[in-house]
């Protein structure tokens, strides 16, 4: 994309983006994130009371977007309306459904993270930097715990972590970047590199 296709994207109104869209333009959908993901977001933690899980949904429905645009109808409102009615029943999908499956992936996250702090035992010595990793990985919230575990102890591609988690591949990576940052910063705050 030009700098100049770029800069009349920035400058086209949202029903313009929308069909720049429709016709596979990846630019467009940018332009509409970085316009909406501020309310969108908004929208998620306030009804979530997580920016992870919030962050997840977001996701979800830029996505959404991508390949449903061609639902968008200007006579039944705006691009942001269409969005936050989609981030709206995006987050009450989750939290429908997935309150009892979280809170089991967050008891089946633990088992890993229980075997490898059992191994602190004399004869199998875990080092600080391991202990301190673990726990790290137990502090991140239930979703990135149960990713991390999926992805990083049980060897899990993103495929079977999106297959075993019930959520799209691009959520598992989105959560395994948040992850990696998140353990980053404790890490670094024990000082551990």
């Amino acid at each position: 994309m030009t700098t100049g296709h770029a800069a009349t994207l920035a400058n086209s109104d949202d029903a313009a983006l929308i069909e720049a869209v429709k016709a596979g333009e990846r630019g467009a959908l940018a332009v509409l994130y970085d316009r909406h993901a501020p309310v969108l977001l908004g929208v998620g933690i306030k009804m979530l009371g997580s920016r992870t899980e919030a962050e997840d949904v977001l996701h979800d429905v830029i996505m959404e977007a991508w390949r449903k645009a061609s639902s968008y109808s200007p006579t039944r409102g705006s691009v942001r309306a269409w969005l936050v009615v989609r981030m709206r029943s995006r987050v009450l999908d989750r939290l429908r459904a997935p309150a009892r499956a979280r809170r089991a992936s967050g008891d089946e996250a633990a088992r890993p993270l229980e075997r490898l702090r059992a191994q602190d035992a004399p004869e199998v010595k875990l080092k600080s930097e391991q202990r301190a990793l673990v726990d790290a990985v137990e502090m991140l919230s239930d979703d990135l715990r149960a990713t991390v575990v999926a992805v990083y102890l049980e060897g899990l591609s993103v495929k079977a972590a999106a297959q075993k988690l019930s959520v799209p591949d691009g959520t598992i990576k989105s959560r395994l970047s948040a992850a990696r940052t998140r353990l980053r910063e404790v890490l670094t705050k024990k000082g551990v590199s």
